[in-house]
């Protein structure tokens, strides 16, 4: 097992309580590969020190070149066939690897498995229920993102990595493509946490958007069907409304 960590300018303490989970996963035969996205003293010096409690591989960019691209590094650094993701700053359940691996190994036909989590902000948590089942899971996909990036564990696929033009909206993209390959699955345990980053900035939010729209449009095909492009046409014609907020707001 496969497991990429990208990091950037992130909270210390945080940073720990995400080493800390991978210490007391109950499955212990992984490798955390981890890519410094900036060169960062501090950050190294923690990474140095729970590499004596963990398998870890590290990767430093010395300038920052983003999400999408420091993953492709280390999903092509590694050679596991399975890959699991978690944020710097997030944290899982110490069970987590050993259920989303019982899930592949008891079906071959499994490409992607993720589970149910928490967002955590100012002290405050809720927990968010998804999609279960395969068909469930593509019935909802063309609405919204039904996995948390954080919380997926996928197979490994010759092909498949994210597409270095998204730079949000990347693991979506990735997700319509795994759908095209196998089976997909929400474990319905909570097995990450996720530390919600303060509220973002509504020009942001209009790339974000802008980029769900884009991976939607890319995987054209997979959308087609009258429910599926009603819901495509919304999500276009949000485009406007975020720019005109921006305009109001400035």
């Amino acid at each position: 097992l496969a497991v990429i960590t990208s990091i950037y300018r992130p909270n210390i303490r945080l940073l720990k309580k995400t080493f800390d989970s991978l210490v007391n996963q109950t499955f212990k035969n992984f490798t955390v590969y981890v890519c410094i996205d900036g060169k960062d003293d501090d950050v190294e010096k923690i990474v140095q020190e729970y590499a004596t409690q963990l398998d870890i591989k590290t990767t430093i960019n010395i300038q920052n070149i983003g999400l999408t691209k420091s993953l492709n590094k280390l999903i092509e650094s590694s050679i596991e066939p399975y890959v699991a993701r978690l944020d710097a700053e997030d944290y899982c359940h110490p069970k987590r690897f050993q259920l989303q691996l019982d899930q592949f190994l008891n079906s071959d036909d499994l490409a992607l498995c993720g589970s149910n989590y928490i967002s955590e902000y100012a002290g405050n948590s809720v927990q968010h229920q998804l999609p279960s089942g395969d068909h469930d899971i593509r019935n909802r996909i063309y609405v919204e993102n039904v996995f948390c990036h954080s919380a997926v564990m996928f197979k490994r696929f010759s092909d498949l990595n994210y597409d270095s033009f998204f730079k949000y909206s990347q693991d979506y993209e990735l997700w319509l493509r795994f759908m095209k390959v196998g089976r997909c699955f929400n474990i319905q345990e909570v097995l990450t946490v996720r530390s919600e980053t303060p509220g973002i900035s509504i020009r942001k939010r209009t790339v974000q958007h802008c980029f769900f729209v884009l991976a939607k449009l890319k995987h054209i095909k997979f959308m087609l069907g009258p429910s599926k492009l009603f819901h495509l046409m919304i999500d276009v014609i949000k485009i406007p409304f975020y720019l005109t907020m921006e305009i109001f707001l400035r």
